[in-house]
C-alpha cells in the first residue's frame, strides 16, 4: 500500500485545514438533516474532496454517530473501513462510467434497497464528466422523498475539480457547494513531517517545505514525492529538487538570459528537456518568470522551488518576464522540443507597427499626438497579436471612443497609445 493511501485521513480531525467545511458537515449529521439533500465538493486535485466525502458518507450511514462523526464501531463503519467496503456505499469514477446506462444500473439497485428499508449513498468522483443523459437520470430520484419522510430517495456526493461545469439542475438539488481549498504549505509540511516520523524516514525540514511548495499544495503529489525520495535514502532538499525537476532553475535562467543567442539556444533547450518534459518546461518557465518579476517589483521572495540568487539574476529583464509568462502560461495543446524552441526564439522578436513616440510628459501636462491613419489600424472584428504585445481592438487608438478625460486632458485612445509606446521603449532599452 502506498503512503498516500495508508495515510489518507479517516476522521475529520485528521484532515488538514477545511475547518468551516468540517464544522458544517458535523452539524448536518448531528442535527439529523444529513439525508435531506445531496452534496457537492469542489476544489483542486489532491486537496481532500473525496476524503471529506467518504467520511461524510460513513457518518450518514453510521448507526450511532458521535457529534456528527462516524463511530467507527458499528457494522456499517467497520465495513466501510475494511478493504472490501460496504454494499451501502458505492463510489463511481464518472470519468470512466459517465453514461446513462451506468447510472440506470445504479438506480435499479436503489429500488431494491427502498423495498428492503436500506439506505444507499453514491459518490461520483469527477462528476463534471457525467453525460447530460446520466445527469438527467439522477434528477428525479434526487428530488423525490422516501415515503412518509422528508429524506431524499437518493443522496449523492459529487466531487469535482471543475465545479463551474456542473449543471444548475444538479446544483439546485444539492446543499451550497463546499469549496475545498489547499490547506497551505505549512499544514502540508507538518503532515509530511508526521508521516516521515511515523515511518522512520530521515528528513530535512527544508526539504518538506520545498516539496509542499513545489507540488502546488497538493497532498497526494507531496506524499508521493516523499515516498519516492525516501527509497534512495534521506529526504533532503537536493534529493527533492532533483526528483521534482525543480533543480532546473539555472537552466531556465540560462535560457531567459540568452534569448538572443539563437545559435546556442538549441543546446540549452536540449539540456533542459533531458531533465523535464517539454510540457513541464512550459509550466516551469511561466512560474519562474512570474517569481522573477515579483523580485523585480520589489516583492518579498517566498521560499519555494526557485533559489533567490537565481531569481535575482533574471529579475532585471523586468516587463519582458510578464510577456514570457503570458506566452508560456498559454502553451499550445501539443508541445514538443520544436514548439519550445520556437516560442523561446520568438521571444526575441518584436513586430512594431506603431510610429515611434516616447512618454516624455506627465499626465498633468500632456502633449496629445494625432491618431495614426486608419489604414494602419488592425481589423476591428478581432484581437491582434502585435509581436509580443497582445491587445484587443477596443484598446486600439483607432477604435476607442474619443472621450476626453477632464483631469488629464487625454483621450482614452491617446492614453492607451502612449502606454503601449512606453512599454515598447522599455523593452527596447532592456535589449540594448
Amino acid at each position: 500500500m502506498g503512503l498516500d493511501n495508508k495515510y489518507r485521513p479517516t476522521r475529520y480531525e485528521d484532515v488538514a485545514g477545511q475547518e468551516v467545511v468540517k464544522t458544517i458537515l458535523r452539524h448536518l449529521v448531528a442535527g439529523g438533516s444529513g439525508h435531506l439533500q445531496s452534496y457537492l465538493f469542489g476544489g483542486p486535485w489532491g486537496s481532500g474532496k473525496t476524503t471529506l466525502a467518504r467520511i461524510l458518507a460513513r457518518a450518514l450511514l453510521c448507526a450511532r454517530p458521535v457529534g456528527g462523526d462516524p463511530c467507527d464501531a458499528c457494522e456499517s463503519c467497520i465495513a466501510m473501513l475494511s478493504d472490501h467496503g460496504s454494499p451501502d456505499f458505492v463510489e463511481v469514477d464518472a470519468a470512466t462510467r459517465s453514461g446513462k446506462a451506468d447510472v440506470m444500473m445504479l438506480l435499479e439497485d436503489l429500488r431494491f434497497d427502498e423495498h428492503a428499508g436500506r439506505r444507499r449513498i453514491y459518490l461520483f468522483d469527477e462528476c463534471h464528466r457525467l453525460s447530460p443523459e446520466a445527469e438527467d437520470a439522477l434528477l428525479k430520484p434526487m428530488e423525490d422523498c422516501r415515503p412518509g419522510t422528508r429524506e431524499k430517495r437518493l443522496v449523492v456526493l459529487f466531487c469535482t475539480t471543475e465545479p463551474d461545469e456542473v449543471r444548475p439542475t444538479i446544483l439546485s438539488r444539492c446543499a451550497p457547494p463546499f469549496r475545498v481549498r489547499s490547506p497551505g504549505y505549512r499544514a502540508i509540511a507538518s503532515r509530511l513531517a508526521y508521516i516521515c516520523e511515523t515511518e522512520e524516514i530521515p528528513f530535512d525540514a527544508a526539504a518538506l517545505d520545498l516539496v509542499a511548495r513545489a507540488t502546488g499544495g497538493h497532498f497526494r503529489d507531496a506524499i508521493k514525492a516523499i515516498e519516492a525520495t525516501a527509497a534512495s535514502g534521506r529526504v533532503s532538499r537536493e534529493a527533492i529538487a532533483s526528483y521534482l525537476g525543480s533543480d532546473v532553475g539555472e537552466d531556465l535562467a540560462g535560457l531567459l538570459l540568452n534569448l538572443h543567442d539563437l545559435s546556442g539556444m538549441g543546446r540549452r533547450v536540449d539540456a533542459l528537456i533531458e531533465k523535464i518534459s517539454p510540457s513541464t518546461a512550459y509550466r516551469y518557465l511561466a512560474d519562474f518568470c512570474v517569481a522573477a518579476f515579483q523580485v523585480h517589483a520589489g516583492g518579498e521572495v517566498q521560499e519555494g522551488a526557485w533559489e533567490e540568487v537565481t531569481l535575482r539574476r533574471v529579475a532585471p529583464l523586468g516587463l519582458t518576464l510578464l510577456t514570457l509568462a503570458d506566452r508560456f502560461g498559454s502553451r499550445p495543446s501539443k508541445v514538443s522540443r520544436a514548439t519550445l524552441y520556437c516560442d523561446l526564439a520568438l521571444g526575441t522578436q518584436t513586430e512594431d507597427r506603431r510610429p515611434a513616440a516616447r512618454l516624455t510628459s506627465s499626465p498633468s501636462s500632456p502633449q496629445p499626438s494625432s491618431p495614426p491613419p486608419s489604414s494602419s489600424a488592425p481589423a476591428a472584428s478581432r484581437g491582434v497579436n502585435n509581436g509580443w504585445v497582445h491587445y484587443h481592438p477596443h484598446a486600439d487608438r483607432a477604435t476607442l471612443a474619443a472621450t476626453v478625460d477632464p483631469v488629464a486632458g487625454w483621450t482614452a485612445a491617446q492614453f492607451a497609445a502612449r502606454v503601449r509606446d512606453r512599454v515598447r521603449d522599455m523593452r527596447a532599452a532592456q535589449l540594448r
